[in-house]
């Protein structure tokens, strides 16, 4: 293969660094944004449950954060995935949390929105979320970001919703999701 054909392919991989060392893979094309970010979100997913997680979160982390605006938008095709992993890293695995990955993760938390925060909410009624609030120091997280959350919506439903989260108790949180009285808060949140 002549140089002459790798050229463009270089040039690609030389610019695409560019933007990540300058924090501006944001501003990538929205197809190719929700693609990179996809497998970004995969491969801080599978480091974050695997092996010497603590070490090796904080690289696919800062990855991320790069390719978030400062508006926070999201495209809406990775939304809740994004939103999952984002808050399954962040409230721990039992162990605690990645210090060097937790830093990306509180800016990005910093720029949830109240269409973030619904898909955080959701999450209550995932099994693997659920699962993980079991532990007693992933509720603790889980709680504070609830309370981290409420100033920020102006959604009344959504505000009684994430009381309800901050004033369960850590045992009960990870069936909260079940609860006849949360299930009508939560419904009440699209109807306002």
């Amino acid at each position: 293969m002549s140089l002459g054909i790798l050229a463009p392919l270089f040039t690609k991989a030389l610019a695409h660094e560019f933007l990540r060392f300058v924090e501006g893979l944001s501003y990538l094309p929205k197809e190719q944004i929700i693609v990179e970010m996809d497998q970004t979100l995969n491969n801080l997913f599978m480091v974050h449950n695997g092996f010497n997680n603590f070490h090796n979160e904080p690289p696919h982390a800062r990855l991320l954060y790069s390719y978030v605006p400062t508006t926070g938008n999201i495209p809406d095709q990775i939304l809740s995935r994004y939103v999952k992993v984002l808050i399954m890293c962040s409230i721990g695995n039992g162990y605690g949390v990645s210090d060097g990955a937790y830093i990306y993760y509180k800016e990005l938390l910093a720029r949830f929105k109240e269409q973030q925060i619904i898909e955080f909410v959701k999450l209550l009624n995932d099994s693997d979320v659920k699962s993980r609030l079991q532990f007693s120091s992933c509720a603790k997280n889980y709680k504070r970001l609830a309370n981290e959350f409420l100033p920020r919506v102006t959604n009344l439903a959504l505000q009684s919703t994430l009381e309800m989260i901050v004033g369960s108790s850590e045992k009960k949180l990870s069936k909260l999701g079940n609860e006849t009285e949360f299930k009508k808060h939560k419904s009440n949140i699209f109807f306002n």
